[in-house]
């Protein structure tokens, strides 16, 4: 009876784990990322190489100027298709910061992130390069 009961538990935690790693992969590609108030943007492209995280792999400055790049900088993605949680790096004033951030699909290629900085509540919208 206790080795029927542990696989019935297995299996379901293996399911489990399987639904939110296939949701985390919907965010695999590339997204603009606009932050409001600013006119700089860059993209981010999420990979899964056995897990999923994000590289910043380009920057535009206010001028418009473009800078290819590759920096870590989302992980320990939790995203359930809909909404969900990660760790999120960045760069602002030649100062690196690290902060948790929210996200919330607000509709299709979407993806409104969110996050506290010196004190401030940060919004930035993602939208999905086709």
């Amino acid at each position: 009876m206790n080795r029927v009961l542990f696989l019935i538990i297995a299996i379901v935690l293996a399911s489990f784990t399987q639904v939110f790693a296939q949701k985390e992969t919907s965010l695999i590609g590339r997204w603009k990322v606009k932050m409001e108030g600013t006119d700089e943007d860059s993209v981010i492209e999420f990979r899964n190489n056995g897990k999923v995280n994000g590289y910043i792999v380009e920057y535009t400055d206010e001028s418009g100027n473009k800078q290819e790049a590759f920096e870590k900088a989302v992980t320990d993605i939790t995203f359930n298709g809909e909404k969900g949680k990660c760790r999120y790096s960045f760069e602002w004033e030649d100062e690196s910061y690290e902060v948790d951030a929210k996200l919330m699909m607000k509709k299709s290629g979407i993806i409104e992130v969110s996050y506290r900085y010196e004190g401030y509540t940060l919004k930035e919208t993602w939208t999905k390069i086709k």
